[in-house]
C-alpha cells in the first residue's frame, strides 16, 4: 500500500492506492504503479487505478481512518482519476468563505524511449543498425508528467536489467536489444526491439574477365568485372587501380581497350558501410592485341609467269600461323567466297574443273584477337588451278610409211614432238622405249638407229606437272630388198676369171629378168647400170647383148622407206 498526506484543516488525509501486480510480457520485470510525489509536492497518481482515502488528526498514518462517502457510494469506494491530466479534490471552508483545491495528477501514459547509438560510422538500414564492435549504445527516455523512472534493457533474449548508462557492444555479431522505460507511477512502455549488427570484417570482393582469355592473358575485347559482398553491413564501394596510376571508384566493367599491349597489374578492394576495407588483392595479366602472323606454303605443282601463278590438281596449300602470346587457337579458310572452314592440314586447291581459285584466310588466337582476311600468298592467293595437261602432236622427218596401227621407218628418220598448253604452259617432252625409262626429249627429233619393232609413247608435262600421254606404234627398217635375177636361157657354158670367179656364157639373145622383194615394207624400185653405163630405172626385161661380149650388171633396189639393196651380176654371151 503507498499512501501519501496531506494537511487540510487541521486534518490528516490519506490516499492509499492498493496496487495490483502486473505482467506485461513474459521477459518485461514486474512495475507496480506506485504514487509519486515530485521535488515540488506534486502527487502523481497512475490513471485507472483504485484509490482510498484516509483522515487522521496526526501526521501518523497508522491512527488515519479511512474514509467513506454516504452521498456517492459508487463512486467513492474507492474512487478513481480517470482521465489523463490533473484532478481535485475540494474541500469548502465556509469560515473563509474559500475552496479549498487539492491537486492529484493522474498519469496513464508510458514514457517513450530514444534508442541511440554512439558511433560516427553507425547507420541504419531498413529496420537494422550496423557498427563496430565496441560501439556503445545510449538509451534517453522521455515522460510529459510523473517522469521517468528507470529503464530496462534485455541483449539477445536475456533477463532485463537496469540501464545505468551506455551498452557496449563488444562482440562481432547481431544482437538483438529490447527495452523500455517505467515512469514514476509504473507506467510501463511496450518493449522496443531494435536489431544491431556489429561488423569489424571487410567486404570480400571477386573478379571476373568477362570475354576470351588464356592463361591471365587478355585482349582488348576483355573486360574486368568486380563484384563485392559483405553479409554483414553491406559494400559502400569497390577502387581499383592499374599499375599503381591514380585510384578509381569502380562503377562498371574496366575495358582493356586503353591499355598497351604487355604486362598490367590490377590492384583492387572494397569498403563496407562502416568504413571497414578489405586487404587489396592484386591480379597480373598481359594485354595481347596482335593477332596471329599468317603465312602459307605451296605443296607440290607451282609455275609462275608474268606475275601468274599456276598450280594443279595434286598442288595443296599448307597454312601456318605464330602467335606472339597468346598462341594460335585456329586457321580458317575460304575458296572462292564460300564458308569460311576451320583448316586441319594441307588442302587441294581444286581437283574436278580448271579455273581461278581465290583463297582467303585468317588466323584468330586464343584471346579471340584475329588477323585480317588476306589472300594466302602473294603467289597463290589468286591463283589459276591447270587441272589438264598439254596437247601433244608429232610428226615423222625422213622416210616413213604406215600400214595399218604402225608406222615404219628407217633408221635416218627422225620422229618429231611438239606439244602446246595454253594455261600454265609446256614444260618439257619426254618419250619411253618400250617401257623404259622416260627420256628427255631434244629438239630436232627422236632418232632410233637399231632395226626392229617399238611402242614409242611420249609424254607432255606442263608448268603445273599435268602431264598428257600418247604412243605409237614404230617398225625402223635398215634392210633394203632382196634382189633376184634370172634368165630367159639356161647358159651354154662357164669360164673362170683370173680370180677364180666362174662366170656363165649365155647366147646374146638371152633375157635378163630382175625382181626385187621386201618383207617388212615393200618393193618400191630398182636402177639398173649395164658396164660403164648410166643407171637408170629399170622397167623391164633387158635383152639386145651384143656376142662375144662380158657384161657386169650393177643392180640397186629400194623399198618404200628408201633402204636399199645393190647386187652385182656378171655373165658373157657367146661368139655365134
Amino acid at each position: 500500500m503507498k499512501t501519501f498526506t496531506t494537511a487540510a484543516g487541521g486534518c490528516l488525509l490519506f490516499l492509499v492506492l492498493l496496487c495490483p501486480k502486473l505482467v506485461q510480457g513474459q521477459q518485461q520485470l514486474d512495475h507496480p504503479p506506485k504514487l509519486h510525489v515530485d521535488s515540488l509536492n506534486r502527487i502523481y497518481f497512475k490513471d485507472k487505478m483504485p484509490a482510498y482515502l484516509f483522515i487522521g488528526n496526526t501526521p501518523d498514518p497508522a491512527k488515519a481512518k479511512r474514509m467513506y462517502s454516504e452521498a456517492t457510494p459508487d463512486y467513492a469506494n474507492p474512487m478513481y482519476f480517470d482521465g489523463q491530466g490533473v484532478h481535485y479534490m475540494r474541500h469548502k471552508d465556509n469560515f473563509e468563505n474559500v475552496d479549498v483545491l487539492f491537486e492529484i495528477r493522474a498519469d496513464g501514459q508510458a514514457p517513450d524511449t530514444k534508442f541511440t547509438p554512439l558511433l560516427d560510422r553507425a547507420y541504419q538500414y531498413q529496420d537494422k543498425w550496423y557498427g563496430a564492435p565496441n560501439m556503445q549504445i545510449e538509451l534517453k527516455a522521455k515522460d510529459n508528467m510523473a517522469g521517468v523512472d528507470a529503464i530496462y534493457y534485455s541483449i539477445d533474449g536475456a533477463t532485463y536489467q537496469k540501464y545505468n548508462g551506455p551498452i557496449t557492444l563488444d562482440q562481432e555479431k547481431e544482437y538483438t536489444i529490447s527495452y523500455y522505460s517505467v515512469d514514476n507511477v509504473g507506467n510501463v512502455e511496450k518493449p522496443n526491439t531494435q536489431t544491431v549488427v556489429t561488423d569489424n570484417t571487410g567486404p570480400r570482393t571477386g573478379m571476373e574477365v568477362k570475354g576470351k582469355v588464356f592463361d591471365d592473358i587478355l585482349s582488348r575485347r576483355n573486360q574486368i568485372l568486380l563484384a563485392a559482398q559483405d553479409a554483414v553491413s553491406g559494400v559502400k564501394a569497390i577502387y581499383y587501380t592499374i599499375d599503381q596510376e591514380e585510384e578509381k571508384k569502380y562503377n562498371g566493367p574496366v575495358s582493356m581497350r586503353p591499355l598497351s599491349q604487355g604486362a598490367h597489374t590490377l590492384s583492387y578492394y572494397a569498403v563496407d558501410k562502416l568504413g571497414n576495407r578489405e586487404a587489396a588483392k592484386e591480379y597480373n595479366f598481359y594485354v595481347d592485341n596482335t593477332a596471329p602472323l599468317l603465312s602459307s606454303e605451296i605443296l607440290g605443282d607451282r609455275f609462275i609467269t608474268n606475275g601468274r601463278a599456276f598450280s594443279s590438281g595434286r598442288t595443296q596449300l599448307k597454312l601456318n600461323a605464330v602467335d606472339n602470346k597468346a598462341g594460335v587457337e585456329g586457321i580458317f579458310y575460304s575458296v572462292n567466297g564460300g564458308t569460311f572452314e576451320q583448316y586441319k592440314g594441307p588442302f587441294y586447291l581444286s581437283k574436278d574443273k580448271n579455273g581461278s581459285i581465290n583463297v582467303r584466310i585468317y588466323a584468330t588466337d586464343k584471346v579471340g584477337n584475329r588477323s585480317e582476311e588476306t589472300n594466302g600468298t602473294t603467289d597463290v592467293g589468286t591463283s589459276y588451278v591447270d587441272l589438264t595437261g598439254p596437247n601433244l602432236s608429232r610428226r615423222f622427218a625422213g622416210p616413213r610409211f604406215t600400214s595399218r596401227d604402225t608406222v615404219f621407218i628407217s633408221p635416218q628418220s627422225k620422229v618429231v614432238l611438239a606439244a602446246t598448253d595454253a594455261e600454265s604452259g609446256i614444260k618439257n617432252i619426254t618419250y619411253s622405249l618400250n617401257g623404259s625409262a622416260e627420256n628427255e626429249y631434244a629438239n630436232g627429233g627422236v632418232q632410233i638407229s637399231e632395226a626392229g619393232a617399238y611402242a614409242f609413247e611420249y609424254f607432255g608435262y606442263d608448268n603445273v606437272n599435268n602431264r598428257n600421254k600418247a604412243a605409237v606404234a614404230i617398225f625402223v627398217d635398215a634392210q633394203g630388198p632382196q634382189v633376184f635375177e634370172r634368165y630367159s636361157l639356161p647358159p651354154l657354158t662357164a669360164t673362170t676369171t683370173p680370180e677364180g670367179d666362174v662366170v656363165k656364157v649365155y647366147p646374146s639373145h638371152v633375157v635378163v629378168f630382175l625382181s626385187s622383194q621386201d618383207d617388212v615394207v615393200g618393193y618400191e624400185r630398182m636402177y639398173v647400170k649395164l658396164n660403164q653405163g648410166a643407171e637408170t630405172l629399170y622397167r623391164g626385161p633387158m635383152s639386145g647383148f651384143a656376142k662375144g661380149n662380158s657384161y657386169t650388171l650393177t643392180i640397186r633396189a629400194l623399198d618404200k622407206l628408201g633402204n636399199e639393196t645393190t647386187k652385182t651380176i656378171q655373165f658373157n654371151t657367146a661368139q655365134d
